[in-house]
């Protein structure tokens, strides 16, 4: 008996997604994973065993990534993109049951795709470490977190458009993934989410996932910081129009 009685290609169409997912994670620190697994998975097993199953197998990855991204996090700097997700996943878990998922999935793609070509046009941020930024996008990010995984955007966006080299970015990315993912597990763990068949499902498609980290990991260790920048921006307008019109 197959998870949630899933045909052997819907299985299949599961594991590469996952895969392909885990590369992007080990690469780019996780922006743009979520909308390979998120739309698929809730396809075949519906938005609201998906987005814990995604969940979970996001702080996987996260561990996986943290013992080499750890000594890279600018705590200073970080630390409310860190915290304040950790305050507002819970308001994103109460939408996720209330509202329309399928509304709120394309207008985050539509925002991403607006900030990347934004960013591809060369524009920077430059208002300089203020605080206020910093605990607007931690705390919108852990509401996207919560209500459809898909909170990596704003915070990478953010991230990406400030100073600093891009091994910095991806450890300050990571860190904030697991925060934010710590926070989402303890909500679905508490409201019921995490079935048997949810967890044995989720403990499967971990490996291709990490499989993808570890080839995503070496790529990134051969990459050059500019290549870094386009890859993850330009995958990013590709997944964001993907997610749009299906």
């Amino acid at each position: 008996m197959t998870p949630f009685g899933l045909d052997a290609w819907e299985i299949a169409l599961a594991t590469a997604a996952f895969a392909a997912s885990g590369i992007v994670r080990g690469f780019g620190g996780g922006i743009g994973a979520n909308f390979l697994t998120a739309p698929v998975l809730a396809a075949l097993v519906g938005p609201r065993e998906a987005v814990p199953i995604v969940m979970l197998l996001n702080m996987v990855g996260n561990l996986q990534l943290l013992p080499q991204t750890l000594p890279r996090v600018n705590w200073r700097d970080g630390w409310p993109l860190f915290f304040f997700p950790i305050l507002t996943v819970p308001l994103g878990g109460w939408l996720l049951f209330t509202v329309d998922e399928d509304v709120m999935r394309r207008a985050i793609a539509a925002a991403a795709l607006a900030f990347s070509l934004l960013l591809l046009s060369g524009w920077r941020y430059r208002g300089g470490h203020r605080i206020g930024p910093s605990i607007a996008t931690g705390s919108v990010a852990g509401v996207l977190v919560g209500s459809v995984s898909l909170g990596g955007p704003p915070a990478f966006l953010y991230l990406l458009a400030r100073s600093g080299d891009a091994a910095t970015n991806r450890a300050q990315f990571v860190m904030f993934g697991t925060t934010a993912g710590l926070a989402a597990l303890v909500m679905f763990t508490a409201s019921g989410a995490y079935r048997l068949e949810t967890v044995l499902f989720a403990a499967f498609l971990t490996v291709p996932a990490a499989l993808g980290i570890w080839l995503g990991s070496i790529l990134f260790r051969r990459a050059s910081e500019d290549l870094f920048r386009q890859v993850c921006l330009w995958g990013l307008v590709a997944v964001s129009l993907c997610v749009l019109v299906l």
